[in-house]
């Protein structure tokens, strides 16, 4: 069953989930939503598909700009700023989401301000470039990545003390997966590990 709002593909390891509302500038929308549900659902049920890159996040082209509409629509912004709090000076987000559609950031700034990762210049390098970023995390053991990513996001959730507490959880869940004996196998013979599926040990 295909998609209206979004173009979904695998490129070796990689998935790409790539918003496809061109004349509404890929803005959202109730469509879109349920179908980003099924399509994330789609690609990470595919055991051949170990990265999914989202065009509209990992990366940005220099000619990129970045806005955020709410308050200039009569609605409010929320979870899109809440969560940049966590990555930006709360005067840039707090400008962002103040000024609405009447500004936008450059991709250079939100780069400056930790918004994004990368810049790529040329911006048709774009796709290319996420695609060997996407390649690079999929080299990975799926496990660690998985236990890695929890822990992070639960550190985001906690003080200090706690999100070591549990990160170290993570750590010691992952003793005596066979990747972790095969992640120094791998390097000592100078070979690409060969990584348990996830689900399975």
């Amino acid at each position: 069953m295909g998609y209206e709002t979004l173009v979904v593909e695998r490129r070796g390891p990689v998935g790409w989930l790539v918003f496809n509302r061109p004349r509404s500038g890929n803005a959202m929308d109730g469509a879109m939503f349920t179908e980003l549900e099924r399509a994330w659902t789609e690609l990470d049920a595919d055991d051949a598909v170990r990265v999914i890159v989202n065009t509209g996040n990992v990366i940005a082209a220099s000619d990129a700009t970045f806005l955020d509409p709410h308050v200039s629509v009569g609605q409010v912004s929320a979870f899109e700023t809440i969560g940049l709090l966590r990555k930006m000076p709360a005067e840039a987000v707090m400008r962002m989401a103040l000024v609405g559609r009447h500004e936008r950031m450059p991709a250079q700034r939100a780069y400056e301000l930790g918004m994004v990762s990368q810049v790529v210049d040329p911006p048709e390098r774009l796709r290319e470039e996420a695609q060997a970023l996407g390649d690079k995390l999929a080299r990975n053991s799926p496990a660690a990545m998985a236990a890695t990513k929890r822990a992070l996001w639960e550190a985001m959730e906690h003080g200090l003390t706690e999100a070591c507490r549990l990160g170290g959880r993570e750590l010691m869940a992952m003793w005596g997966h066979p990747d972790q004996e095969e992640g120094p196998l791998a390097f000592a013979g100078k070979r690409d590990p060969v990584w348990q599926p996830m689900g399975r040990s």
